[in-house]
């Protein structure tokens, strides 16, 4: 496969020489995906390719660990940011591409941590629950027009 990929920082032009030897086509893209800003930009890049997109990892994703009522409020709206809203973002807009070629791959990366309360994870916990969730009705919404979508679960 030929790659778009996204990271918030510089590093992610690296990306290109550690894919090099594979002979794959890499496009990195620096965008912030836990803004809206940076969901679009990162959408426009895989529309400037004009090629149908086959597949898309949804990986992006941090955790934040530590006593609730002791974590910083900013950092988890902005881990709810990246976990769940860019997801369901970037989803509406491949998707719909998707369903408009009639095929394609969704693959989201989950964890084990959205089946069971996280006690000091209690918000990543939560927001792989509702990724997860999410992923199951996308998939079942996709099912007949020749999508396919994969919950990964690490952990």
């Amino acid at each position: 496969y030929d790659l778009v990929i996204a990271s918030s920082t510089e590093d992610i032009f690296q990306v290109e020489d550690d894919f090099a030897e594979y002979g794959a086509m890499i496009i990195p893209v620096e965008a912030n995906l836990a803004t809206f800003d940076g969901v679009e930009r990162f959408y426009s890049v895989i529309k400037d390719q004009e090629r149908p997109l086959d597949s898309l990892v949804i990986n992006a994703g941090v955790t934040l660990g530590g006593d609730f009522t002791r974590t910083s409020l900013k950092r988890e709206i902005e881990m709810i940011n990246l976990n769940v809203i860019s997801s369901v973002h970037l989803t509406k807009r491949v998707l719909k591409d998707m369903y408009r070629q009639g095929e394609g791959k969704i693959l989201f990366t989950s964890s084990i941590s959205a089946l069971l309360p996280g006690p000091y994870e209690a918000v990543y916990s939560a927001s792989k629950a509702f990724l997860s969730s999410f992923a199951e009705a996308i998939r079942s919404e996709a099912r007949d027009r020749g999508v396919s979508v994969t919950i990964l679960m690490p952990g």
